[in-house]
């Protein structure tokens, strides 16, 4: 464990400095043994820094960590970052130079000359080595004397533990008679602990686990339903399972309640419990249970026919699954076939949170009071632990104001981090006590994770502003790679790459609650499926003061404590303070510059940041002109590059060339429409977003055979693996020519528009050499077995004739025969689709797939042909009229997830689902608006269902017969009301097409109203009367393969879909605007990237409302 969590920090933030020392430049002698003598001390002091994380959290605080170990641990990390940034400047100044005009590698004599010319440069980097190494090893002493001297004090330089922390490390007995927030949950829960077994049988064992982040309210969740309905059980038990690391403390504290001493001593407690659960119907709660407590014990909970149930509490929704996942088998010859469903917590609306930590309700406050609170209410976001923190700490205030309330705003970040200043901060010791609990569940998550990366990979969210965006997970994968802080190497499973390392720390933070994925990535429960995420309010505010406090970042909410900074982020500007801040700070060795809002002296001092690896201007407000791009284009050590739609720039410069370790360029925001042909033959770029044509210089003279094999040595040498995406048309075919011959691409994204849209002529050559380069990249072996190839086209500005005439060879949908072997898992189609069952049913190694049309009408033979594909995962299908046919046994054999969307206005009659079909379905969505009642879909047969999604405008007729349908299912799925955005496409608003393209399902999740008694899914942005959210579960759902092009939404799609809130809607559909109210104002492109063509969008605490007219954005 030592030694991994060692080689961790080295590959996190030393990055390529061990591999450079050790291997490529021995040939200064000198530094040989320098090498080994820093990589040994490093490693050391990276077990060391691992050890004082994990103490901060699991030790008492008598033996924490005293302030000068967590300082040398700053200084440490200042140290390595400043390692890693003498070695980026030699390789920078020691790399050839090219200057040979781009023919090859350069000559035996260049490269000596080269040699030569840089022994100077070589020579004043062994002498900064070394000075280095003298810094490493008079550090290490100062480190060795601290322990020396803490360990002969006998720990008396350490705190002492407070009666605050004492007090709040045990889990409380005490049952909350009515939590805030929680009526609607508890009402679910008890249902389903009442509820008989499906089709009046036998009652099944059912497994119910409550997850979410920890303090949002499970252990009272559970608490309040064991109070109400335990008494119904003969058998009954509650375990606080985080108290015992021995699981037979565990069985016996189980057995000593349920056997009240009548048990075989002679037995074992498993044996004991088992005989005293076969024949009774119990109820077991087990509170904050691990995998491996559950593993070893589950057996147990046999299935006798009695609806017993079991209540589970976690904070890891992996363990929820687990917990919850379907069985069904043998055991002794009794059946442990079990249904489970899972309880995702969600944060108290703002009623709610407003209710517990102010107190009253909202005629009870002043309105002084109700606007001094407003930020204070939106950092802790309505988690249930840090608002009862703020009531306790307010109470202790006397008269409550909105003073205080933006005083605490102003200290939160300070009180959540080190208990030693909460006195000083707080003024009383009650108020000190306060936060306790809190500040030990934070650190207890940070301090939880695997290693010193996923920490650093934590605090680096910080960059990112609490203003209710949500976060793209290929963004963050994309800048943790760039900034160096996920490495891959060997493990105990092999070889991990650097993408493998990155997405590990994703999923390990959705998996843990850390961070919240999007309502639309979070029906399955599948991380590989998360493409959008947000943090807690209060996690975020955590998260943020220590990354300030650890001079991670320099954020313009607060001011720099170093004059040396590594990450700058720009948040709505920032005026005056900013401005100083940045005069008296050092650029040279920022590494990341973020701008939300205006960037101002910050995009004006880029050439200051020589050392820049990451420049995000996407939300950036400033115009940037070309001497912008002439600084960027000087940033020899940027790896990742976005540019917004404030940009004017409409041609990225040659000079972008120099750019040679740069792998992500996105410019899907900007006017930029020609990409240089240089930016192909960046060695190291892996990721080009955008809508691009190919600027190819002059050819003149060149004969077409030169110009292709010219195309072809560049493509061979490209690293591209996203490409998405670029345009084709009858003007070039360069795009295509390069493409034949990608051999790393896995996403590509194309838009035909060839020919116009009325053209009757359409050129050959052109249709055949996109038709070529497809069939390659469908055909052509995978690099790695994992890998998952996806493909976008977007037809919808193609001539007519080049999609519905198929007799011509030119054309390119014909021209798309069968391929021999196809490796794309995900496709995507737009446009009139017409013939292509031919070409579907030989794509078999299909996951995923797409079809959207406006004018098509979805057949019988097109469905056969699709229901055929063994493999395939999720299907979505948009048309603008559906034909009546059955759906029959034995189709769609590993389907999970079917949306289906049709634009007729006449009454829908929807496909009959036989029985035998779809046997693994386990998310049905129908967005028509004119559906009516079921339209013949029988769900009962769908074993597995576990959510339907209506359209919210469908009549309250079709709700309640839908709604009482799934009260007839045995897993009683959830009902969900979803507004449908699938409308006209602008062909050249790319922004719009990727989402709608890409299915991202922007929507919000909530309760009709409160006779819906078989609602279970509560909306993330929840009417006041809810908190919680529940995914029936009966299984656990896994995509095969890796999922590596899941994480680009952003980039290709097909349709958008978001929840309305009952309560806006009335009897006929339409949006209640009494409802709305102007308080503030966006751009109509601000709201077309959120969410397009939407009415009516719910976030925390608001609403935004679109004017059909005006296009005007209000937010409430």
């Amino acid at each position: 464990m030592e030694q991994s969590a060692a080689t961790a920090f080295t590959k996190c933030v030393v990055g390529k400095l061990l591999e450079v020392l050790d291997t490529r430049y021995k040939m200064l002698r000198d530094l040989s043994h320098e090498s080994a003598s820093m990589q040994n001390d490093l490693l050391l002091l990276a077990a060391f820094m691992d050890d004082q994380l994990r103490r901060s959290s699991s030790s008492p605080a008598a033996e924490r960590p005293t302030a000068v170990l967590r300082a040398y641990t700053e200084l440490m990390r200042e140290l390595t970052h400043d390692m890693e940034d003498s070695i980026e400047r030699f390789l920078h100044r020691v790399a050839p130079r090219d200057d040979h005009g781009g023919a090859g590698a350069p000559s035996w004599p260049r490269r000596a000359a080269r040699w030569v010319a840089t022994l100077r440069t070589r020579l004043r980097f062994a002498a900064e080595i070394r000075k280095l190494k003298t810094r490493l090893e008079d550090e290490t002493k100062r480190l060795r004397n601290a322990v020396e001297a803490a360990a002969a004090a006998g720990g008396g330089g350490h705190s002492s533990a407070t009666p605050a922390l004492a007090a709040a490390a045990p889990r409380g007995g005490h049952v909350e008679p009515n939590p805030v927030g929680m009526e609607k949950p508890i009402e679910h829960l008890v249902q389903l602990l009442d509820e008989a077994g499906a089709g009046g049988g036998p009652q099944q064992l059912r497994v119910i686990a409550i997850v979410g982040f920890r303090g949002s309210g499970k252990t009272t969740l559970a608490r309040a339903v064991y109070s109400r309905s335990g008494r119904q059980f003969r058998e009954r038990a509650w375990v606080d399972a985080s108290r015992w690391t021995d699981v037979g403390d565990l069985l016996a504290d189980i057995v000593r309640q349920v056997c009240l001493g009548e048990y075989d001593v002679s037995e074992s407690h498993e044996e004991n419990l088992r005989n005293r659960l076969k024949n009774k119907r119990y109820l077991i709660v087990l509170d904050d249970i691990s995998m491996e407590q559950w593993n070893a014990i589950e057996s147990i909970f046999e299935n006798n026919g009695r609806g017993s149930r079991v209540i589970v509490t976690t904070a890891i929704l992996s363990v929820a699954n687990s917990c919850t996942a379907y069985k069904s088998g043998a055991n002794g010859g009794c059946c442990i076939r079990r249904h489970g469903c899972v309880y995702k917590m969600q944060t108290l609306g703002e009623a709610h949170a407003k209710e517990l930590a102010l107190g009253g309700g909202s005629d009870q406050r002043p309105p002084e009071l109700e606007h001094g609170s407003a930020t204070l209410m939106a950092k802790c976001d309505g988690l249930p632990l840090a608002l009862v923190s703020v009531a306790n700490h307010l109470r202790c205030l006397g008269n409550l104001t909105g003073r205080h309330c933006a005083d605490l705003c102003h200290l939160l970040g300070s009180l959540l981090l080190d208990e030693r200043n909460v006195p000083r901060l707080a003024g009383t010791a009650a108020a000190a006590d306060s936060f306790a609990r809190l500040r030990r569940v934070l650190m207890d998550s940070y301090a939880g994770l695997p290693d010193y990366a996923a920490r650093t990979c934590l605090l680096y969210l910080a960059v990112f502003p609490n203003d209710g965006r949500r976060l793209k997970r290929s963004v963050l994968v994309r800048r943790w790679l760039a900034e160096g802080y996920a490495r891959g190497g060997e493990d105990v499973l092999g070889n991990s790459t650097d993408v493998d390392v990155a997405d590990g720390h994703f999923r390990s933070f959705v998996d843990q609650s850390i961070i919240v994925a999007h309502p639309a990535d979070d029906d399955d429960d599948d991380d590989h499926r998360t493409r959008r995420c947000r943090t807690h309010g209060i996690v975020h505010e955590f998260v943020l003061h220590k990354s300030i406090a650890e001079s991670f970042i320099f954020s313009s909410r607060a001011p720099p404590r170093r004059k040396r900074v590594r990450h700058l982020s720009i948040q709505g500007g920032g005026g005056n303070t900013t401005t100083a801040a940045l005069s008296t700070t050092d650029l040279s060795c920022v590494r990341s510059l973020t701008v939300f809002g205006d960037g101002g002296d910050a995009v004006s001092n880029l050439r200051k940041c020589k050392l820049l690896r990451v420049l995000d201007l996407e939300q950036c407000t400033t115009a940037l002109s070309d001497d912008h791009l002439a600084d960027i284009c000087k940033l020899w050590n940027l790896r990742y590059l976005s540019i917004g739609m404030s940009s004017n720039v409409t041609m990225l410069p040659d000079n972008i060339r120099r750019l040679k370790l740069l792998e992500t360029i996105h410019l899907s925001k900007t006017k930029v429409t020609m990409l240089p042909l240089q930016v192909v033959g960046l060695p190291c770029l892996a990721h080009l977003v955008g809508k691009f044509k190919l600027l190819l210089p002059d050819q003149r003279g060149k004969k077409t055979v030169v110009i292709s094999n010219e195309l072809e040595k560049l493509a061979k040498k490209s690293n591209l693996q996203t490409l998405a995406g670029f345009v084709a048309d009858e003007s070039q075919q360069a795009f295509p020519q390069l493409m034949r011959h990608m051999r790393k691409l896995i996403k590509v994204k194309i838009w035909c528009e060839f020919g116009g849209e009325e053209s009757d002529s359409v050129s050959t050559t052109a249709t055949d050499h996109l038709a070529d380069a497809i069939r390659s990249y469908i055909e052509a072996p995978k690099v790695e077995e994992t890998d998952a190839r996806s493909l976008s086209i977007d037809m919808e500005q193609c001539s007519k004739q080049l999609i519905r005439s198929c007799h011509g060879e030119s054309k390119l949908l014909h021209s798309l025969k069968p391929p021999c072997r196809s490796y794309l898992t995900s496709l995507k189609l737009h446009g009139d689709l017409f013939r292509l069952h031919g070409l579907i049913s030989m794509l078999k190694n299909l996951y995923e797939l797409c079809l959207s049309s406006t004018t098509t009408t979805l057949t019988r033979d097109l469905v056969s042909a699709i229901g055929g594909l063994p493999l395939l995962l999720r299907l979505k299908l948009v048309a603008n009229h559906i034909e009546h046919f059955a759906i029959g046994a034995g189709e769609f054999r590993s389907l999970q997830h079917l949306l289906l969307v049709v634009h007729r206005q006449n009454p829908i009659l929807l496909p009959k689902i036989e029985e035998g079909a779809l046997p693994q379905l386990v998310s049905l969505e129908l967005l028509c608006k004119h559906l009516r009642g079921l339209s013949g879909i029988q769900i009962r047969h769908l074993q597995r269902l576990k959510e339907v999604a209506l359209d919210s405008r469908v009549s309250e007729g079709t709700k309640r017969e839908w709604e009482a349908e799934a009260r007839r299912h045995p897993n009683r799925p959830s009902i969900l009301l979803l507004k449908n955005s699938y409308s006209t496409v602008l062909p050249d608003d790319t922004d719009r097409l990727d989402d709608q393209m890409d299915g991202e399902l922007a929507r919000e999740k909530s309760a009709p109203d409160d006779d819906a008694g078989n609602q279970e899914q509560i909306a993330e942005v929840e009417s006041e009367s809810s908190a919680f959210q529940l995914a029936n579960s009966t299984m656990n759902n896994s995509v095969a393969g890796k999922e590596s092009t899941a994480d680009d939404a952003d980039e290709e799609g097909l349709g958008s879909t978001n929840a309305v809130p009952m309560e806006q809607i009335n009897s006929t559909g339409s949006i209640n605007e009494t409802e709305v109210s102007n308080r503030g104002k966006f751009t109509m492109s601000y709201f077309e990237d959120c969410c397009p063509y939407h009415e009516v969008i719910n976030y925390k605490f608001g609403t935004y409302y679109v004017n059909s007219t005006a296009f005007e954005i209000l937010f409430n």
